[in-house]
C-alpha cells in the first residue's frame, strides 16, 4: 500500500507464477545482504539473541527462532522500510513503520489467499 491507500497488486491463481518468480528474485537480493547485517549476540538453549540493523537503528532480537531466520526477517523489514522511504522521503519514522507493516501484512494476506485458492483447487482436483 502507498500512503494514499492505493493497491497496485493483484491476486488470483493467474498471478501465482509471476508472484513466485518475483519473490525468488527478491529473496536472492535479500540473501546477499543478510550476512553483513547482523551479529549473534547470545545463544542459549531455546533462546537466541541477534543484533540487527533496521533502518539505521540497532535492535537486539530475542526468540526461539534461529539466528539466521531472525537476521533474515530483520533484513526483510529493513529492505521494505528503505524501499518505501525511497519513494516517500518525507515520511516520519512512525508512519514509515506503520506503512511497512501494512505492506508486509498485505503480502502475507496475498500469499494466504493464494495458498487457500491452490488448496481448494487441489481438493477439487482430488474429488474429480
Amino acid at each position: 500500500m502507498t500512503p494514499t491507500g492505493r493497491n497496485d497488486r493483484f491476486s488470483g491463481i493467474g498471478a501465482t507464477m509471476p508472484f513466485f518468480a518475483r519473490r525468488q528474485k527478491q529473496e536472492s537480493a535479500l540473501q546477499s545482504r543478510i550476512d553483513k547485517r547482523a551479529e549473534v549476540a547470545y545463544v542459549t538453549e531455546g533462546q537466541n539473541r541477534v543484533k540487527v540493523d533496521i533502518f539505521g537503528q540497532v535492535y537486539t532480537l530475542r526468540g526461539p527462532t534461529s539466528p539466521e531466520r531472525l537476521t533474515r526477517l530483520a533484513a526483510l523489514v529493513d529492505e521494505k522500510m528503505n524501499a518505501l522511504f525511497a519513494q516517500n522521503p518525507r515520511l516520519d519514522l512512525q508512519t514509515l513503520a506503520v506503512l511497512t507493516a501494512l505492506n508486509l501484512a498485505q503480502e502475507y494476506d496475498d500469499i494466504a489467499r493464494e495458498y487457500e485458492t491452490l488448496l481448494d483447487a487441489l481438493e477439487e482436483e482430488a474429488r474429480s
